[in-house]
């Protein structure tokens, strides 16, 4: 594990206890409309992560089969648009803790409910638990969602650069990225060339983290355009291994701390997982670089694009 990837790892395993759904509900808004919420996306990071991370995995299983059986799914009257939530924590749980009865209550609500969003997560999801996949068939929503249907990055909002970086995750793990056109390939990688420049100006370490994750999954690493990027994560690292988020503040408490910065060291502990040897200077233009036509046109895309820090969704 990468020296950033340990550090990120130490302190999440030192802030566990807040991603509790009995604290976290008393602390973060992302909480207060699904309490699991964070607790879900570090297991999400947990399955996604190519080396193991065995004490984090240990304690956070545990936690997450005592939130599950709190959350009491069967009895619970749960709002049908969280059910891509629901599902997907079903989908992430240990092997023993799903229930039939469970399942069986998540097969006949699914079948049942047809959710405004989510589609490609929820599609994920089903498709881990062996269910039916009632969202949809997975390369008609590729097709239909946002790595499709590009506006011009340089417009985006912060909202929809993420929706972009949490398709493609999703669309990824169904394996449908490679049903995408050419064309729309093409458009996907300079539209996360783009943003992740735009990160960089604004010292956006969470969207900027995973724009770099996604641009590793394309194989699209191109270095010579961020590696300034992750330097400049590396380099905001706290001394306790924490990453901070876009509304972090020196001096805060240890829980103002975990809202702030856990989704961004969550991200940061990803994308270390998949960063290749990057160089960290950008002041000095790379003859390649120089020549590369692509890679001036994406600069001046991203010389318009921008958002004020804390505008949009944090995840």
């Amino acid at each position: 594990m990468s020296a950033i990837g340990a550090r990120c790892e130490r302190w999440l395993l030192a802030s566990l206890d807040f991603f509790h759904p009995d604290r976290a509900i008393r602390l973060d808004p992302v909480a207060q409309a699904f309490p699991p919420a964070r607790l879900v996306e570090l297991l999400l990071v947990l399955r996604l992560s190519p080396a193991p991370h065995h004490r984090l995995q240990r304690r956070a299983s545990a936690m997450a089969a005592h939130a599950w059986r709190a959350l009491d799914v069967a009895s619970n009257d749960i709002a049908d648009h969280l059910l891509p939530h629901v599902v997907l924590f079903a989908a992430l749980l240990p092997d023993d803790v799903l229930q039939p009865a469970e399942v069986d209550w998540i097969r006949r609500w699914t079948a049942s409910v047809r959710v405004p969003d989510q589609h490609l997560q929820l599609a994920h999801a089903l498709q881990s638990l062996g269910l039916p996949n009632t969202a949809g068939e997975p390369m008609k929503l590729t097709g239909a969602s946002s790595l499709a249907c590009l506006a011009n990055p340089a417009t985006l909002s912060r909202k929809q650069a993420y929706r972009l970086t949490h398709d493609l995750l999703y669309a990824d793990l169904l394996g449908t990225l490679g049903s995408l056109p050419d064309a729309a390939l093409e458009r996907l990688v300079t539209s996360l060339d783009v943003l992740a420049l735009a990160a960089r100006r604004a010292r956006d370490f969470d969207l900027g983290s995973e724009l770099l994750w996604c641009l590793d999954r394309l194989s699209q690493p191109h270095a010579h355009l961020h590696g300034a990027l992750w330097a400049l994560v590396e380099r905001s690292q706290q001394p306790d291994g924490a990453v901070p988020g876009p509304h972090h503040r020196e001096g805060s408490s240890a829980e103002e701390r975990w809202v702030t910065d856990a989704h961004t060291t969550l991200v940061a502990l990803l994308r270390s997982q998949t960063a290749g040897v990057l160089p960290a200077d950008p002041g000095h233009a790379d003859p390649a670089e120089v020549a590369d036509t692509r890679v001036c046109r994406v600069r001046a895309v991203a010389n318009g694009a921008g958002w004020p820090l804390g505008q949009g969704v944090a995840a």
